[in-house]
């Protein structure tokens, strides 16, 4: 099995050659088209035996990446951005291919943990990305932002999990960079759905986008309505999209008593996942349950060291958020006089913020 590794770049030197030197040894082409970089983004290129192809930006990143397959010479295809780049000691990469291959499979997800600047792994929030795919005529990119890679005869694509070995560091929204990406984005996708309508699967870049521009209004009705969509399939799940409600309603300055219930409505879709319970805790302490509160931050503390969480789930639940919890906990046992627990508590937290 021949694997090809695809790129699309744009000033991308600060990033790229930590991407290419963390990929796994079993590639046999590296393909990379350039959008119109200005800095040393070819010369890294080249440095790593890329062959490189250019092509014009027309504010439609599928039409670069499509580019990019119709050079790759594998039978499969892995495709990064330059802000990803794998964790050291991959094994067995082709295994997994030839594993998914056999399966019938067209494409395989990888988990990403989505890094902020100077943050350490333990406190980064995790989705779900396909990153390898056949080498096939009737697979491309569709989507002017955002892009999927889709099959073209209409067939759901038949998309399988890597295992949590092949992790993907992702830096490419952190801090002020996140809003200038999502003011870009959310101008090309209002335009892209002028043009051809919308469809449901928007809500699920436009609440993003809509997010990273402050808009909390828009960001809130546009994950509601990811979550009350049935049909709507997500990879990762909407466990993202309840949790962009719940800071939506925050930044709107929405009572308690209105948090929740979706609070609620994200335990009970999502009962493996620690950060809802940890949320409702939360909500529980602002409403002055503090029982309530208090049972439901142990809770979250229970999943979150059982590792209940399923991992094909996106979570955003980390050492450092456990150690706010603890320390809210702390707080709890105090007012009841408890110094007990509330030492016990207040360990706990200093040993998640060491993480």
């Amino acid at each position: 099995m021949k694997i090809s590794v695809c790129y699309i770049v744009k000033n991308e030197e600060a990033n790229l050659a930590r991407s290419l030197a963390s990929l796994p040894r079993e590639r046999d082409d590296l393909v990379i088209v350039d959008t119109g970089s200005t800095d040393r983004t070819r010369e890294v290129a080249k440095r790593y035996g890329a062959r490189l192809f250019d092509a014009m930006w027309t504010n439609d990143f599928s039409a670069p990446r499509n580019a990019a397959i119709e050079q790759a010479l594998g039978d499969w295809i892995l495709f990064l951005d330059a802000d990803e780049y794998f964790e050291p000691g991959l094994v067995d990469f082709t295994g997994i291919l030839q594993e998914i291959e056999e399966k019938g499979g067209d494409a395989l997800l990888f988990r990403r943990l989505n890094i902020e600047d100077g943050e350490h792994p333990a406190a980064a929030s995790t989705d779900w990305s396909v990153r390898a795919f056949r080498r096939s005529a009737n697979l491309r990119y569709t989507g002017a932002v955002h892009e999927q890679i889709t099959r073209l005869d209409g067939e759901p694509l038949d998309v399988h999990y890597a295992d949590p070995q092949y992790t993907l560091m992702h830096t490419g929204y952190a801090g002020a960079l996140g809003e200038e990406k999502a003011r870009r984005n959310l101008r090309i996708l209002q335009a892209e759905i002028a043009r051809r309508g919308p469809q449901p699967s928007d809500d699920t870049y436009l609440m993003d986008c809509y997010y990273g521009v402050h808009d909390y209004g828009k960001a809130m009705q546009c994950a509601e309505r990811v979550v009350e969509d049935q049909e709507l399939v997500v990879y990762g799940g909407k466990g993202h999209s309840y949790h962009v409600i719940l800071e939506c309603m925050r930044h709107l300055h929405r009572p308690d008593a209105e948090m929740l219930p979706w609070a609620d409505a994200a335990i009970r879709a999502y009962p493996d996942l620690p950060e809802f319970y940890a949320e409702r805790g939360m909500v529980l302490c602002g409403l002055g349950r503090l029982p309530e509160a208090r049972a439901s931050l142990i809770d979250a503390l229970i999943h979150y060291e059982s590792h209940t969480a399923q991992p094909e789930h996106e979570s955003y639940f980390h050492a450092h958020i456990a150690a706010r919890v603890a320390h809210r906990l702390s707080e709890i046992a105090a007012l009841y006089h408890d110094g007990r627990e509330a030492a016990y508590f207040r360990s706990k937290a200093a040993r998640y913020g060491e993480k």
